[in-house]
Formats: structure tokens, C-alpha cells, sequence
């Protein structure tokens, strides 16, 4: 079938040059990591990518007054429910 390994060719030639591709963007995004030392990278947990990903999202992180801020920008600050009486005791997160 012909066609079949025709396409299956230029599917893996396809592949290749998107790995290539992701291969040089890893490698300019720790260039710019080590450039800009940041802390963000000393968390349990937040490797050189997802730190990256943080601070791209974030951006500035003096622009908030405190760590509370930052969490309720980002979603992850759990919101409480009150009205009159009623008190959800069930608390979401607010994104």
C-alpha cells in the first residue's frame, strides 16, 4: 500500500520536527530561567517548566500585596458562602 507508506513517512517526518522544535523551546526557556535566577524554582515540586509557567501567567509578583492575592488571582483561594445564618461548610475553590 503505497499511500499508506507514503503518509506514514511524512508523519514521522513530521514528528521529528516537532520534537526538534520542542527540544530548542526547552532549551530557550531554561536559558531565560537561569538568566532571571528566580526563587520560584527552590518549591518542593515546581520544576524549571512549570516555573516558567508561573511566572509567565503571574508575571510581576510585587504588583500583590500579599501571598492571599496571589492565590485568589490564580483561583486556588477557597471562597466561603454566607447569608444570614446560612454558612456553606463545603468550601470551593473560586475558579
Amino acid at each position: 500500500m503505497p499511500a499508506k507508506s507514503l503518509e506514514l513517512k511524512h508523519t514521522i517526518q513530521l514528528i521529528r520536527e516537532l520534537d526538534a522544535e520542542i527540544e530548542e523551546i526547552e532549551k530557550e526557556i531554561n536559558s531565560i530561567m537561569d538568566e532571571i535566577h528566580s526563587p520560584i524554582t527552590t518549591l518542593p515540586g515546581i520544576g524549571t517548566r512549570m516555573g516558567a509557567m508561573i511566572l509567565a501567567e503571574i508575571g510581576d509578583f510585587s504588583k500583590f500585596d500579599s501571598p492571599d492575592k496571589i492565590l485568589a488571582y490564580a483561583g486556588m483561594s477557597p471562597s466561603t458562602y454566607q447569608s444570614g445564618q446560612l454558612t456553606n461548610c463545603y468550601s470551593h475553590m473560586e475558579k
